[in-house]
């Protein structure tokens, strides 16, 4: 059932089409019934003249004045939809249903947001422009820069040898990206006269990362050691060292520039103290089989491990001390990433699920979503946390919207937050007021 945001026409599901009732008289509208049969959920675009109604895997739009079809349906859901809502400006459609994957449409062209297919095969890395607009894709043998809402390619493909990782500078101005035989290579993401420069390890590289000032690049891989380069010059700083001979699989750094923390294959999570790079910390518990996953959140006071067996734990950095054991994923976890304010995880595993948990709270916060056809190797939130970017072994990029910001958007629309047998309805996990500057529900 909706109402439009005029408030002088209801629609109602019977089952098999969408009837529609006029306010406040009762009567049957004209047209009176519209959609197709099967049809489980509805929703009014803001206009108020247009509905979209949901059958089986697809969406469609449908005018309300004529009762006619307005262009092609929505597709790609892999299992039956359930749920539909609009933006408040009507520019993009959100459906969700059995295969627990939130979908962003942009009404326009029918096409979802951020949905970029990778024809490179084998995807290894992906990151996130800080204007939001771009995205790196690190796949089989090279690196491209794509449009981060059409997929259209807009720098490269640049070849690499195997494996790749990839990383903007915090200005956007430069890409960093390294493979599997040692190489790093530091290039600026527009076209210029500029030549790349190539920096080396002399070992398999897996994860690499800027310091927040944008001064330093950080590489780690095989040999279990960070290595740093002034970015102005290019010249070595400095190696971040520790006693564990195992490979590191990860690599994150402080937002604040405080700390780097490094992810080993068969070990603990390694501290390093910045500028300077000495080791203060070494994070584990008894049992650890390895790290495999890393990020801090953006206050830099807390850091996310993914591990072999499955878990994921949120540290305390100055306390050592575990704040959070988030259990959901059957295997390896391969990625986490911070939305910007902190207030949401997501983590992605071999099991082709992500998983978004409310870290304060230790907390899933929805259902896992499934459907990306392979192991999650990449996550990166859109800059303003309305997006998640899943990147899975297969190729492919896909943009998800965020269930927090929607559950956000639906009590700034009431003016206070969700009731409790609202937030049973409608979400999942333990109650929680998602709007603190609006008053409770008074049931």
């Amino acid at each position: 059932m909706a109402v439009n945001s005029s408030g002088n026409l209801l629609a109602t599901v019977d089952g098999d089409f969408v009837r529609l009732w006029d306010l406040p008289s009762g009567r049957p509208h004209q047209p009176a019934r519209i959609g197709m049969r099967n049809v489980d959920a509805v929703a009014f675009a803001p206009d108020g003249r247009t509905i979209a109604t949901a059958s089986w895997k697809d969406a469609q739009l449908w005018d309300t004045a004529t009762g006619r079809v307005v262009g092609v349906p929505f597709t790609g859901s892999t299992d039956y939809l359930l749920a539909l809502a609009f933006s408040p400006d009507g520019r993009h459609l959100v459906t969700g249903g059995a295969d627990h994957v939130p979908r962003i449409f942009d009404v326009a062209v029918r096409q979802p947001v951020g949905h970029v297919v990778v024809d490179t095969g084998y995807l290894y890395d992906l990151a996130v422009a800080p204007t939001g607009r771009t995205l790196a894709v690190a796949a089989s043998g090279q690196v491209s820069v794509r449009d981060r809402s059409t997929g259209k390619l807009l720098a490269g493909p640049w070849p690499t040898a195997g494996g790749t990782t990839v990383a903007y500078s915090p200005d956007g101005s430069l890409l960093a990206f390294a493979d599997s035989r040692g190489a790093v290579r530091l290039r600026p993401v527009a076209a210029t006269s500029e030549a790349a420069r190539d920096l080396h390890t002399g070992f398999d590289v897996y994860a690499i990362a800027f310091s927040p000032d944008g001064r330093t690049l950080l590489a780690a891989g095989f040999d279990g050691v960070v290595h740093s380069w002034d970015v102005a010059t290019g010249r070595p700083d400095p190696d971040l060292k520790s006693r564990d001979d195992h490979g590191i699989s990860n690599l994150a750094v402080d937002p604040t520039g405080r700390y780097v923390a490094g992810a080993y294959l068969d070990g603990p999570l390694k501290l390093w103290k910045l500028p300077g790079g000495r080791l203060i910390s070494s994070l584990s518990r008894a049992g650890d089989k390895g790290s495999t996953a890393v990020a801090f959140a953006p206050d830099g006071r807390h850091l996310a491990q993914g591990t072999s067996e499955g878990a994921v734990r949120v540290w305390d950095v100055r306390s050592g001390a575990v704040t959070c054991v988030l259990k959901g994923h059957k295997s390896w976890v391969r990625s986490a990433a911070f939305t910007p304010t902190g207030s949401l995880l997501a983590t992605g595993a071999d099991d082709g699920s992500v998983q978004l948990w409310d870290p304060a709270a230790c907390t899933l916060v929805g259902a896992p979503m499934s459907g990306f056809g392979d192991s999650i190797n990449a996550l990166a939130f859109a800059p303003d946390g309305q997006e998640l970017l899943v990147g899975s072994r297969n190729g492919t990029v896909r943009g998800v919207a965020v269930p927090d910001q929607w559950l956000r958007q639906a009590c700034e629309l009431a003016r206070r937050n969700l009731s409790r047998s609202e937030w049973a309805q409608y979400a999942v996990g333990a109650y929680r007021r998602t709007c603190p500057q609006w008053p409770a529900a008074t049931k």
